[in-house]
């Protein structure tokens, strides 16, 4: 009986770590937006051009036919009222719901970070490490549990490595 209760913990952690990779890579969270655009920048360069750019939420334009350009070295604040759609064009760009350039990484903190003497980029370093360190440490539990040959844990470790 305590090797199958072995077995029932080993599968639920398989479970979970499939059911956790498979979320982080292959289903897109469901969000109610619409967004297109044509990507005219050349594949290669730091700067982001993007013609005929248009998104909508729950079926209201939030921006109709634009051109949205963003440029390597500059900073780009976004002003506007409550509800205008300022996080909803910053999450479309952070999931590459238009086209965006494959070598640019892109990410996007949604939680307001505490003030401090960090710089934004150590600030986004930190998020991304403590990430990391969340899924290093799933890996090792399934890893344990299942074996380091296990598809599961190798799947694991290149979402978590990628």
């Amino acid at each position: 009986m305590a090797g199958k209760g072995k077995k029932s913990a080993s599968k639920t952690a398989a479970k979970s770590v499939a059911k956790a990779s498979q979320s982080a890579v292959e289903k897109p969270k469901e969000t109610h937006r619409a967004a297109t655009g044509v990507l005219v920048s050349h594949p290669q360069s730091r700067d982001i051009q993007i013609d005929s750019f248009s998104l909508s939420f729950h079926g209201v334009e939030l921006v109709q036919s634009c051109r949205l350009e963003l440029n390597f070295g500059r900073r780009y604040g976004l002003i506007g009222a409550n509800g205008c759609g300022k996080t909803t064009l910053m999450e479309c760009l952070a999931n590459r719901e238009v086209p965006m350039p494959e070598h640019m990484d892109i990410f996007h903190l949604d939680k307001e970070v505490e003030a401090s003497e960090m710089t934004a980029l150590e600030a986004v370093v930190e998020h991304v490490d403590k990430e990391r360190g969340r899924l290093e440490v799933e890996v090792e539990q399934a890893m344990h549990e299942l074996g380091p040959e296990s598809p599961v844990v190798l799947q694991s470790m290149f979402i978590c490595y990628s």
